[in-house]
């Protein structure tokens, strides 16, 4: 049966701001450390793992009257399936957020004290991303409290492995999970990101020739190559083309080495460059662009991947999904235009499966591993009702 405005209007009334606080809060108070950060939870005493958040999310979404499954990818770590059933057939909605954090570092044992100042909570996984498992656990409690019934199944995978692997999404994949759509919870302000950009990773290595530091002209400088090289980066046609609807590559130098010491011309230097591209350039090109700029420049050398690189990943803004959640933004007085995330989150385990995904979630990217980590508490409410709002559309019960 269509749900009115009027219902939907009083359910979205229902996504208290003190009980989403509340439960980030509950959330933000388990330590749930990748162990990729072991070395900072020994300092803090603490175990790493998300066993103990999973339990505590099991729990209650089992007496909301979902049904749970503990899913373990590897010992002690296990994913967390919540499925709400439907009353028919219609379309699998996914619900997918990290239930791991990285370390506490310098927030120190704060990270996992709980506080509201300013409109803001501040915690470790605050915005990275208890604040949207909060979210997605109470729209499913909301759901089965007013006793809507939807032609379609929701289910909230909260899984392990999104800090440091293996990855919990990956594992429930390869697990045989299906479902027809996803929203995956990392920051995005509450915007709507259609998908996310793709990434490469490169190594530049520059070579010369020994000589005395008295004596440069009898070398060949490979520093200086590569500061050349470096510097006209922005001049490379991939960087300086013009941009596509979603914007154009863009770099950051993350590393550079070279030189013997002080009074010897380097023979070897190395940079890396961490690119991100929207879709239409992929890894290749911007590898193919490197090794044509160095040529170019008369510089010899090479150009490698660090690691194998990925293409940016995007849902057509005309899926169902897309459809449902801009709507719902739309109606909600969001801002509605679709947008992608710059970094990388599971959202590529997904679409490679053939889910089409999207990114919403409360906070900021900026706040993610923060020493000041947080979300706005708005934030929180506004996420939640969006969920709820565009899970109703892209099941098709709400009243034009």
């Amino acid at each position: 049966m269509m749900i009115s405005q009027r219902t939907l209007a009083e359910t979205l009334d229902l996504l208290h701001r003190d009980a989403l606080v509340a439960l980030a809060s509950d959330l933000i108070r388990i330590p749930s450390v990748s162990p990729r950060d072991t070395a900072d939870c020994a300092r803090l005493g603490i175990a790493p793992g998300e066993k103990a958040v999973a339990e505590a999310l099991a729990d209650r979404l089992r007496k909301a009257g979902a049904e749970v499954t503990l899913q373990e990818v590897v010992a002690d770590r296990p994913n967390l399936l919540a499925r709400l059933r439907g009353a028919g057939d219609g379309r699998v909605l996914c619900f997918n957020g990290h239930l791991d954090t990285v370390g506490a570092f310098d927030m120190g044992a704060r990270a996992f004290q709980p506080e509201v100042r300013e409109g803001r909570l501040y915690g470790r996984g605050a915005a990275d991303v208890k604040g949207s498992l909060a979210c997605f656990t109470l729209v499913l409690e909301t759901l089965a409290r007013t006793g809507i019934t939807l032609p379609n199944d929701i289910v909230f995978t909260a899984v392990i492995g999104e800090e440091g692997p293996p990855s919990g999404t990956e594992f429930l994949i390869k697990s045989g999970f299906r479902a027809d759509a996803a929203i995956v919870g990392e920051p995005s302000g509450c915007r709507v990101f259609v998908g996310q950009r793709g990434g490469q990773f490169v190594r530049l290595t520059t070579h010369g020739k020994t000589a005395h530091g008295s004596t440069p002209h009898a070398g060949v400088n490979a520093i200086e190559h590569m500061v050349r090289l470096l510097a006209a980066i922005p001049e490379m046609p991939i960087f300086s083309g013009a941009a596509n609807a979603y914007g154009v590559p863009s770099f950051c130098i993350g590393t550079i080495n070279g030189g013997l010491r002080i009074n010897v011309v380097p023979d070897r230097c190395e940079a890396t460059i961490d690119v991100r591209m929207p879709p239409g350039i992929g890894p290749e090109d911007v590898l193919a662009g490197f090794s044509a700029q160095m040529e170019r420049l008369g510089i010899g050398g090479e150009v490698e991947p660090l690691e194998p690189g990925h293409p940016a990943y995007l849902t057509p803004e005309t899926a169902p999904i897309a459809r449902a959640a801009v709507q719902a933004a739309q109606a909600l007085g969001i801002d509605a235009r679709p947008t992608l995330a710059p970094y990388w989150s599971d959202l590529a385990h997904l679409h490679r499966a053939g889910i089409p995904t999207l990114i919403i979630g409360p906070g900021s990217i900026l706040q993610a591993h923060s020493a000041d980590e947080y979300v706005p508490v708005d934030d929180l409410v506004t996420c939640a009702r969006l969920y709820l709002y565009t899970a109703l559309r892209f099941a098709g019960e709400v009243e034009a």
